[in-house]
């Protein structure tokens, strides 16, 4: 039996730094992943207010939290660093979560898949994230298998490319992942087709 707490919003969300690539040739292929450094792509500005936004909403001055959170995109949506624009959306994704406002906390996931760069290890971990929001909060049900087969369909591309830069252990570590993840798709169609079955009238 598969264990649902092996792939969850949470856990993947922690794959989001894992490889980081900030070299792109013309047709989107990654380059030069970085194996080592796995650190936030925020910057110290950045870092620092969305420290704050999460101080705030464990002590539950969830308005103040609010007025951050806008101070915290603005700032974010100016980077010039594809990567920290990217990450400051799946930030403001889980703040939106934290508050409860499901629908924005889909729109603020699916801005960071766009933010992105195209075919990179970031927008496959965030097209997971989006379904993941999709399926736990909206609802979505189609949509949210769409961006989970997006997100595994990124991660194989990734990993083909992996074995062509010689990178043995890159490529096994998203061999992995996808055994995970595709375990994880079977289990939500099915559940997801029973719910819409039992739920007719």
């Amino acid at each position: 039996m598969f264990n649902s707490e092996l792939v969850n919003y949470v856990v993947v969300t922690g794959w989001l730094n894992e490889y980081k690539a900030r070299e792109y040739d013309h047709t989107g292929m990654l380059h030069h992943a970085s194996l080592v450094d796995k650190s936030s792509a925020l910057g110290l500005v950045t870092d620092g207010l969305f420290e704050k936004i999460k101080g705030l909403v464990v002590y539950e001055e969830l308005e103040e939290a609010a007025l951050v959170l806008e101070q915290f995109k603005r700032l974010g949506s100016r980077s010039i660093d594809s990567l920290e624009r990217g990450e400051v959306w799946v930030k403001c994704s889980w703040v939106y979560l934290a508050l409860k406002k499901w629908v924005e906390a889909e729109k603020a996931m699916h801005t960071a898949v766009i933010e992105y760069p195209p075919a990179s290890h970031q927008q496959a971990v965030a097209f997971w994230l989006l379904g993941e929001v999709q399926w736990q909060f909206t609802g979505g049900y189609p949509a949210s298998f769409e961006n989970f087969s997006r997100a595994i369909e990124g991660f194989e591309h990734l990993r083909l490319l992996a074995m062509y830069d010689h990178q043995p252990a890159r490529a096994q570590w998203y061999a992995q992942k996808m055994d995970l993840l595709k375990v994880s798709l079977r289990e939500r169609v099915a559940k997801g087709f029973f719910d819409s079955a039992v739920s007719l009238p």
